[in-house]
């Protein structure tokens, strides 16, 4: 992990990624930002992030394929990754796999045809 490069999505231009090997800031749109890492060669992108990330890059559409693990509890508040989506979008499920807590990991394609910008 501490080998792979890393970009960190921050609204604050002072945040300081120097503590993790391989990291660079990217300060400002988060969403513009993914859009441009994506349009360049090279491989996948994976994002770990906040509710608000994962919102703004799901109504940006920039995201080809969802890995969510659902856990076998109910914790009653939180936020939907999706409450910025406007039209209905199809999924395709591509993985399935439970555990035997009760967990459950699924993989959902979002792309049945390549995203045309």
């Amino acid at each position: 992990m501490n080998r792979t490069p890393k970009v960190v999505l921050s609204s604050d231009t002072d945040f300081d990624v120097s503590s993790w090997p391989n990291s660079t800031l990217a300060a400002g749109d988060g969403v513009d930002h993914v859009r441009r890492l994506k349009d360049t060669a090279g491989g996948s992108l994976v994002v770990f992030g906040g509710a608000k990330t994962v919102r703004s890059l799901v109504a940006a559409d920039l995201v080809d394929e969802y890995w969510i693990k659902l856990n076998p509890a109910i914790v009653g508040h939180g936020g939907s990754m999706f409450t910025d989506v406007t039209a209905p979008r199809s999924l395709t499920l591509r993985s399935a796999r439970s555990y035997p807590s009760g967990t459950v990991a699924l993989i959902y394609s979002a792309r049945t045809q390549p995203r045309a910008d």
